[in-house]
């Protein structure tokens, strides 16, 4: 079974990390995804590039990262999922940045029949 997007749970975490510290900041740096993950700009440096090379990110000479349209979409899926999947399992709006992270394995994990079953689409997830 192919798994959904075929992202890590990591790949994740940073998608979603890159848009909403673009939604909260008009702008994102590497050293702002290392401080908000709690990673290092070493590891910042090799997702990006690997971003780019999937065509989810572009950086600028400003060192800027931007979210190209695929990998907003990717982004805007995988926090609609994480957001629904913590309404079910810690009934609350937010999460911490454990139970995060448990969200994004079990997402990563889930192939798209599984997801299809947990998010129909007439849902509006």
């Amino acid at each position: 079974m192919k798994k959904h997007a075929e992202l890590t749970a990591s790949q994740i975490r940073y998608l979603i990390a890159i848009k909403r510290l673009y939604e909260r900041q008009g702008s994102v740096r590497g050293a702002d995804i290392a401080r908000e993950l709690k990673v290092s700009k070493a590891s910042v440096h090799r997702m990006m590039d690997f971003f780019e090379q999937v065509q989810y990110v572009k950086r600028d000479c400003g060192k800027h990262i931007v979210l190209t349209d695929d990998g907003m979409g990717k982004a805007l899926e995988y926090e609609k999922y994480s957001m629904e999947l913590n309404k079910r399992l810690f009934h609350s709006e937010l999460c911490d940045n454990i139970e995060e992270t448990a969200i994004c394995y079990f997402l990563a994990n889930l192939s798209e029949e599984k997801l299809a079953c947990l998010f129909p689409k007439e849902a509006g997830i």
